[in-house]
Order: structure tokens, then sequence, then C-alpha cells
């Protein structure tokens, strides 16, 4: 029987190589997106510049890249800067800065339990003592 499936699926590619098809695995709506860069700036204090892109679902479990800066402008001050992401199924991580900048970690953000990630959140937020003041939520997602 085995033997029966491979001379099929051998002919099968022969006959498509043949005609000039091209046979591949399954793949989800999107491939590797390409890098696209985006600001977020909230207030006066705050801002991170950085770079992001999806991979498709064979790669990195169709994972979120990013990285960048955060930037906190104003220095001498109690405030910082903060960054936030979220992947589905996950809890927010905060990065945050105070009077200086430091680099958004250049990661690729995933569920690793599903096999691929369809949407991502970040958000910048001036860090006060009592109270943030943040940038709308940008949502990301490569089927919309």
């Amino acid at each position: 029987m085995r033997k029966r499936i491979a001379a099929s699926l051998l002919a099968v590619v022969t006959l498509g190589s043949t005609l000039g098809l091209t046979l591949s695995a399954p793949m989800a709506n999107a491939s590797v997106t390409a890098w696209a860069s985006y600001t977020q700036q909230p207030t006066a204090h705050a801002k991170a510049v950085y770079s992001y892109q999806w991979y498709s679902r064979n790669d990195n479990h169709g994972g979120f890249h990013i990285y960048g800066t955060l930037y906190d402008l104003l220095s001498g001050d109690t405030n910082n800067a903060k960054f936030k992401i979220k992947v589905e199924g996950y809890a927010w991580t905060t990065y945050a800065v105070k009077n200086t900048s430091a680099t958004i970690p250049n990661l690729v953000w995933y569920d690793g339990a599903g096999i691929i990630t369809t949407d991502a959140t970040t958000q910048t937020c001036e860090g006060k003592p009592l109270l943030d003041t943040c940038s709308q939520q940008v949502w990301y997602n490569p089927y919309h």
C-alpha cells in the first residue's frame, strides 16, 4: 500500500513539474510581511519609535517581530516613559525608562501554544507617580 501511495505521489509531482505547476505546503494568508515603522508619542515627555513585521505560520509561530527605541524626552522630572506590548493570550509586558532612552528588545512575540499569532497590541505611556498618560492602543493584525 505504501509503495502504491509513493508511486502515485511521484506521478503527481512529475506530472506537475512537466506542466510547470508549483507544489507547496499550504500557507496562511500572510507570509513574512515587510518591515514597517511606527511612532507613538502620547505626550511631550514620552516617545517610542519602532519597526515591526509579521512572520508566516511556518516561521516563528507566525509571530510579531518588533524592535526600536523608547525615549523619556524630559530629564530631571519624576516621570518615566513606558512601552507596553501584548500578544493574544498573554498579559501586557512593560518596558520603562527614566531620564534617558532605552532599546525596545529585538524580540519575536508569539503564542507558543498556537500555530499562528493573529494579533498584537502596543501602547506608549508617560509614567506618572499616580496615573499614566497613554497613547491610544495600536492593534496589529496581519490579516486585516
